[in-house]
């Protein structure tokens, strides 16, 4: 049967990323323990990670627009869109600048983008996890499911494109403010003699908060666990020399929890797309692995939480002046304020 050609794309996609991820050598975050003694050195605010994702973003917001009507937007341009969206929502959070009203006018225009581009981004997952079942190329169930994926795909970057023409330009005049409140703002600093980065330190600390505080991790509040995780590894990355360890295991909780997820979604695309009892067979396949996956997701959010926020740190933080937080990502945090 028939598959678009875009699926084919989005097969090598994924196999790049495999080969990629498997190339990179990962430092192991199960084994629990005080942790590190350093995570981030002190460091001031460099204005290029502001400025490289406002760059980036325009440049794949434009990429993605540009597309032939004809055509789909390649699976790497919706990706890297939606990641330097998630990116800039963070910047302008970790700086406070959403009080400004260009900053907060941004943030209520890229909403839509994000959202949007996450859609697509969800086919283009899913369509690789489908692809990893097909033990017979010809098995229907799975033909049939790449074709339901691929006609969500088609219109899902539709409406990304739609709502891109209709809020392109708006966003692009807020984001160009928010650079220059930014510029503003690191010169206003500089001249008078104070750190960079306060402001970024408080909602490090603010996140790391917000990891340790679910008593329990589990299914309901997994995915927004990964959120603020993600938002953490922005902000960090904001700095001159990123907390390369903590970061790699704040990353590997990420797309952990990610892949539950996303195998999740499959299982609902697939009952959608064949029913019930049409896909019991292929059901019972994903649902064990997206069970393999939340125990996976678990065991290294657990761990991360056990090695980085131990005990109770975070209630002692709450109390106590910056300069007595023992945790050592607490005192990473800390020490971004310069």
């Amino acid at each position: 049967m028939f598959l678009p050609r875009f699926l084919l794309a989005i097969g090598r996609f994924f196999r790049s990323l495999y080969r990629r991820e498997s190339a990179t050598p990962q430092q192991p975050i199960l084994a629990t323990g005080a942790g590190l003694r350093v995570i981030v050195q002190r460091m001031a605010l460099q204005l290029k990670t502001v400025e490289r994702p406002s760059r980036k973003f325009r440049k794949y917001l434009k990429r993605v627009r540009s597309t032939d009507t004809s055509a789909q937007p390649a699976p790497e341009d919706i990706h890297v869109l939606r990641t330097q969206t998630r990116h800039l929502e963070a910047a302008v959070r970790a700086l406070a600048l959403d009080a400004e009203p260009s900053a907060a006018s941004l943030l209520k225009q890229l909403k839509p983008i994000r959202k949007q581009a996450g859609r697509v981004r969800d086919m283009d997952v899913m369509v690789g996890f489908a692809a990893t079942l097909r033990q017979d190329r010809d098995d229907p169930a799975v033909v049939t499911l790449l074709e339901f994926l691929a006609a969500q795909r088609t219109r899902a970057a539709a409406r990304l494109l739609r709502v891109i023409a209709v809020r392109e330009r708006k966003t692009l005049k807020h984001l160009k403010d928010c650079v220059r409140l930014t510029r503003q703002q690191q010169q206003a600093q500089a001249g008078n003699g104070g750190p960079s980065f306060v402001k970024p330190a408080a909602r490090a600390l603010h996140l790391q908060a917000e990891l340790a505080a679910p008593p329990t991790l589990n299914s309901a509040n997994l995915h927004a666990f990964r959120l603020t995780v993600k938002e953490l590894r922005f902000v960090l990355q904001m700095g001159t020399h990123p907390a390369s360890e903590f970061n790699a295991a704040l990353g590997e909780v990420k797309d952990q929890i990610g892949a539950w997820h996303d195998w999740s979604g499959l299982a609902t695309a697939t009952r959608k797309a064949l029913g019930r009892k049409a896909a019991a067979k292929l059901l019972k396949a994903i649902r064990s692995r997206t069970k393999e996956e939340l125990a996976k997701a678990l065991e290294v959010s657990n761990a991360l939480r056990a090695r980085y926020f131990e005990g109770d740190t975070l209630a002692q933080a709450r109390k106590a002046p910056v300069r007595e937080i023992g945790s050592p990502a607490v005192r990473a945090a800390a020490r971004l304020a310069g």
